[in-house]
């Protein structure tokens, strides 16, 4: 049962799967409410924002070595408690990440999960009871965490999607689990520790884990791990322990059971297939599968966030310890990633060193929706959506031109000076830059950051230079005039560069700016887990296309059966 099985199914887009005449249609994000303040999606482009975002981010990356909040956490449970999903199988687990970027793209997903009853097209009558155990898998707000943007663009939209009231029966209302991903790891996990480590109420569902991993067995031969690894990309010694104990448990429980690993980011999408580089990501994985499990059960899945976009890796050959398929599904509610980058094949290192193959079998959107949606960024409209970048431009501008003149040179050849100057150190930074933001195992040119660093800066200083053989008024005006000229020019001039480069492949510098600084709600998706009495689990991608509340229907677009290897 590794790689291509008669049991697996694959849409190439959720319009054309199998559609059901009972489909539920998506209602849209249309909510009334005064429970909490539903926000549109983050605008990536702000300089704000993104200047806000980095610093939070620069102190989280430098202060996360010393205070690990991971450790205090497990002070407070020292028993490490595993747990058991509620009720007797058959029943549904449903996995969710990268959810809480704005009500357009989050409320889709928090509505079909929260469905007593959810009919999507190609989705069994078993598989569309409400699941009883939903697993979130990360990111589960941006851009950085706070109790206000949880409540706001989290908990209230999952709340609102919730279907009252739950249907009876001894099994109680559903449960809730999380994983943070690196948004969340923002604030040291504070509000992350409140939203998710107390017993409380999202919706119907009941939340109140202790540490922020966890165990949970769902039949006594399969349970799922979910390891937090993404805040230091390193397994902390008390979360060691943790899943020490709890595979002690398992295995005593049942020889060689089949395990479901959640882990917060597709670690084996960040190396060159076939290269020996690691990151320190993938030395955490490594660890968890090669160390600590080490063989002694079947890792059946690994499925992962982070990602906004859905893709399946399956083995070439059965692995040997090693999990039998890479997934990751980060569509639940951020701005859409592009895929068309994604590798065809990628790895996973054994013990001895050697590299085991996979090869992708599956992904949503298809690489042709992703190739026109990021060639639709809209540059000569971009300066009226992002109003931000337009005015951080136009004062740079101002400033440049109304500079107080040097003492060695005439005003324009003063300006013509720091201007080259100031080439320099931006083509230098854009440069660096634009190498980080390529695809990895690639590389990318720097000469178009180098012209684009020469164009917005020759634009910003044009009328200075321009005003130096004007007076009065006519001065004034074209300092002005020329500053928001220079400014709609330069915001022109970034999108176009963002746009070109995003089509450069295969290295694809600066695609994730182009597709976030369009903030895509649309091709929603999340994963449900149907875990029969006896026998192999059977995962279902189900996805939805349109977002916006036009009579579009969720669809199953991947289908595949959690085989354990050949013996």
């Amino acid at each position: 049962g590794v790689g291509h099985t008669p049991a697996a199914r694959f849409n190439h887009s959720a319009g054309g799967a199998r559609r059901s005449a009972m489909s539920d249609t998506y209602p849209g994000p249309k909510i009334t409410t005064t429970k909490f303040q539903p926000q549109p999606m983050v605008n990536w482009l702000s300089p704000r924002q993104l200047l806000r975002t980095g610093m939070r981010a620069a102190l989280e990356e430098q202060f996360k070595s010393y205070v690990d909040r991971r450790e205090a956490l497990a002070g407070l449970d020292p028993a490490g408690r595993r747990y058991v999903a509620g009720g007797s199988a058959p029943f549904n687990v449903d996995i969710v990440s990268d959810v809480g970027d704005g009500i357009e793209a989050t409320y889709p997903v928090a509505w079909a999960v929260g469905r007593r009853t959810l009919q999507a097209g190609g989705l069994p009558p078993g598989a569309q009871a409400r699941a009883s155990l939903i697993v979130l898998g990360g990111d589960q707000v941006y851009p950085s965490a706070s109790v206000r943007r949880y409540r706001d663009q989290f908990d209230g939209p999952f709340s609102h999607g919730f279907e009252q009231p739950p249907p009876p029966g001894p099994t109680g209302p559903p449960t809730m689990f999380a994983i943070p991903g690196n948004h969340d790891w923002f604030d040291g996990l504070g509000a992350f520790t409140s939203q998710f480590c107390s017993p409380q109420r999202v919706g119907g569902w009941l939340v109140g884990q202790r540490r922020s991993y966890f165990a949970i067995r769902l039949r006594e031969d399969l349970w799922l791990w979910a390891a937090d690894i993404r805040g230091t990309h390193w397994v902390d010694r008390p979360q060691v322990e943790y899943f020490t104990a709890a595979l002690e448990e398992l295995v005593c429980a049942c020889h060689k059971p089949s395990l479901i690993l959640c882990v917060p980011e597709p670690l084996w999408l960040k190396g060159a297939p076939g290269t020996q580089d690691r990151t320190s990501g993938e030395n955490a994985l490594d660890y968890l599968v090669n160390t600590l499990i080490a063989g002694k059960a079947d890792v059946v899945l690994v499925v992962s966030g982070d990602q906004h976009n859905y893709a399946r890796y399956e083995a070439t050959s059965p692995p040997e310890g090693l999990p039998q398929r890479l997934v990751h599904c980060g569509n639940g509610g951020a701005f859409l990633h592009a895929n068309h980058w994604l590798p065809k094949q990628t790895h996973f290192r054994q013990r001895d060193d050697t590299l085991q193959e996979y090869e992708q079998v599956a992904a949503y959107p298809p690489a042709g929706v992703t190739e026109r949606l990021a060639s639709r960024l809209s540059t000569w409209r971009l300066p009226c959506k992002k109003k931000g970048l337009f005015g951080t431009l136009w004062g740079l501008s101002f400033l440049l031109s109304t500079a107080v003149p040097g003492a060695f040179f005439p005003p324009a050849w003063h300006l013509i000076f720091v201007t080259a100057l100031l080439v320099l150190g931006a083509g230098a930074g854009m440069s660096a830059y634009r190498r980080s933001q390529t695809m990895p195992g690639h590389s990318a040119s720097a000469w178009p950051a180098w012209l684009f660093s020469t164009t917005i800066l020759g634009l910003l200083t044009a009328p200075g230079i321009a005003a130096e053989w004007l007076s009065g008024w006519e001065r004034w005006a074209v300092f002005f005039g020329g500053a928001t000229l220079a400014a709609y020019l330069g915001v022109v001039a970034y999108g176009w560069y963002l746009l070109k480069s995003a089509a450069s492949g295969p290295a694809y510098p600066h695609l994730e700016e182009a597709m976030s600084a369009q903030a895509i709600s649309s091709h929603r998706a999340f994963l449900r887990i149907v875990v029969p009495e006896s026998g192999p689990p059977t995962v279902y991608c189900i996805a939805l296309d349109d977002s916006s509340g036009n009579g579009d229907h969720f669809q199953v677009i991947d289908e595949f059966v959690l085989r354990k290897e050949r013996s």
